[in-house]
């Protein structure tokens, strides 16, 4: 799968989803990843320029998002409808210790708010 960092219309909701919901790598922890994107035919896939780790997500949640972006007075609403929502690990990247999560899903706000995945 061809990674890139996506600009101008194509791609760009994916590539302001990613770096809007982990402007930090959760596993890296890198305050200025620039993630890359590949699309697949039903996954985005991101790739943290830093680590290279890989984290997975189904196109309804990238889409489920962007239908409330900007909407006054629905963050709550918006972080409820996130909640059910996964991230899969795909690749640990660099990170020896990450190879356990592979295959693994996570919600959005677990896999943010963790601070060592692997405990």
């Amino acid at each position: 799968m061809k990674f890139e960092r996506k600009t101008g219309f194509a791609g760009s909701k994916s590539q302001k989803w990613i770096d809007q919901t982990f402007p930090s790598c959760p596993f890296c922890h890198s305050n200025e990843p620039l993630w890359l994107v590949g699309e697949g035919w039903t996954r985005i896939h991101f790739k943290c320029n830093k680590c290279e780790a890989v984290i997975s997500v189904g196109l309804s949640t990238i889409e489920s998002q962007g239908s409330l972006v900007g909407t006054a007075g629905l963050a709550g609403l918006l972080s409820k409808k996130l909640a059910g929502n996964k991230v899969k690990v795909e690749s640990s990247g660099k990170l020896e210790k990450n190879r356990v999560l592979v295959g693994k899903d996570f919600a959005i706000e677990e896999l943010k708010q963790k601070k060592d995945l692997t405990s």
